[in-house]
């Protein structure tokens, strides 16, 4: 698998995990929605920042 491959699953994982993140700790406060999209804003983020780490070599 390619690096550009491996980079764009990176993104995508952190993403996920992070809006999912933000739906579980919203749904405890009964909003859910809002804190997930929160979480896509913070995984963009997160995972840029990861993909910048983890493939700055290339």
């Amino acid at each position: 698998m390619s690096a550009a491959a491996n980079a764009g699953m990176v993104l995508v994982a952190a993403i996920l995990v992070c809006a999912l993140a933000g739906a579980a700790i919203g749904s405890l406060f009964d909003a859910s929605f809002p804190l997930a999209v929160a979480g896509v804003f913070v995984g963009f983020g997160a995972g840029l920042r990861l993909v910048y780490t983890r493939f700055r070599d290339l």
